[in-house]
């Protein structure tokens, strides 16, 4: 049977609603892979069962994720293999990376669920990094490292996500090492997520990024147009409210963002509107709203430390770390480009620097943003997640 269903928007009703599963197509190189990894919280929406958590039916692919979607299939292709031969397969280790909202938990975690269903909930185990050290950190004090051995490995499958969030703590690194080549011996499979490649994430021990180094990195990219739309529509469907095809296109060209920056838009849309089916004037004013606002100095600083993985405290402190000097770097610019805050507002902010400093760190910014393609793509992500807000 085929694990992934591709379908042309152009074939959904022409109430806007979703039809039933058809044959493949690859009229718009938009792909559906079957897994549930997001729950959407309707809240008020003034009707009946809208507190009631949805299921967002798939992860929708395009031509900008291709890969993802090849290497996720091969993990459903070994999933389908009988638990006995498992063991006999090679080890595969599956690094998941890119920019906060793309899409990595939602794949980790309706695979893991979707690898329970099928071989029961001891097959497969979940966690965050965070909780990997927490739960080892009491499992030491209990006097209980086995049972935490017992959890965390011999299974089919592990998902470990926030690895950037992980402390450098050399038990818990050496914990993670010992984990990893536990699933090497026993060729199991190990999905690790991370806003960037394993290579540059200071926090991580030499010994443990060369492990991850031998896997496969796929990087996520934001959405393109296309998967807009879809992504657009089926959120619709799921607060129970219906498209049409040109509204739901148009939102797609106008709002760029990640899905859950687009599940927030199709939301603030739906809740102000008392019929079912979504007044296309709405849907308009909605975009002139959004684009005629500018994001604060202080949503600026909370991207820019969420993404970077630093600290809104280190941002304002007068730490010389360079993660934190090139986070208030991003800041700076930023908040110039986008909000044309002042300098001194700007370094008021970040702990009261002064004009000549935030001008300088301005500057020097600029510059590097003309000869550094990496950062480029960097501060392009951060500005398609401010101005979808």
């Amino acid at each position: 049977m085929p694990i992934f269903h591709q379908q042309a928007p152009s074939s959904l009703n022409e109430d806007g609603s979703l039809p039933g599963r058809t044959e493949p197509k690859m009229v718009d190189c938009v792909t559906d892979i079957p897994l549930s990894g997001r729950m959407l919280m309707p809240g008020d929406l003034s009707s009946e069962n809208s507190a009631v958590p949805r299921p967002f039916p798939a992860f929708v692919v395009g031509s900008e994720n291709r890969l993802v979607a090849s290497t996720i299939e091969s993990v459903l292709q070994r999933e389908s293999t009988s638990l006995t031969s498992l063991a006999a397969n090679n080890y595969q280790l599956l690094v998941l990376f890119g920019p906060s909202g793309v899409g990595k938990s939602h794949l980790a975690q309706g695979l893991v669920r979707h690898w329970q269903s099928r071989h029961g909930e001891e097959s497969a185990v979940y966690t965050t990094a965070a909780d990997f050290r927490h739960k080892l950190h009491d499992a030491a004090k209990r006097q209980s490292e086995l049972d935490f051995r017992r959890e965390f490995r011999g299974r089919q499958l592990l998902v470990i996500e926030d690895l950037q969030s992980l402390p450098s703590e050399p038990h818990t690194m050496q914990e993670l090492r010992y984990t990893l080549d536990g699933y090497d011996e026993c060729g199991g499979i190990v999905i690790v997520t991370a806003t960037t490649p394993p290579n540059t994430l200071a926090n991580l021990t030499a010994d443990v990024r060369s492990r991850l180094a031998g896997g496969l990195l796929v990087q996520l990219m934001p959405p393109g147009e296309a998967v807009r739309a879809r992504i657009i529509r089926y959120t619709a469907s799921a607060l129970s409210r219906t498209l049409t095809e040109a509204t739901a296109n148009r939102l797609a060209h106008s709002l760029e963002g990640s899905p859950n920056q687009l599940f927030g838009a199709v939301f603030e849309l739906c809740a102000s509107q008392k019929n079912t089916a979504v007044d296309q004037n709405a849907a308009e004013q909605l975009i002139q709203d959004r684009a005629a606002r500018k994001p604060t100095l202080r949503e600026i600083i909370a991207v820019v430390a969420r993404q970077q993985n630093v600290p809104q405290s280190q941002l304002k402190s007068g730490t010389r770390r360079q993660s934190a000097v090139f986070a208030r770097g991003l800041v700076v610019f930023l908040a110039r480009d986008l909000a044309a805050t002042s300098y001194k507002e700007i370094g008021r902010a970040l702990g009261g620097r002064d004009h000549t400093t935030i001008l300088h760190s301005y500057r020097k910014m600029l510059h590097d943003s003309e000869h550094d393609p990496q950062l480029q793509e960097m501060l392009t992500n951060l500005r398609r997640i401010l101005l979808s807000r």
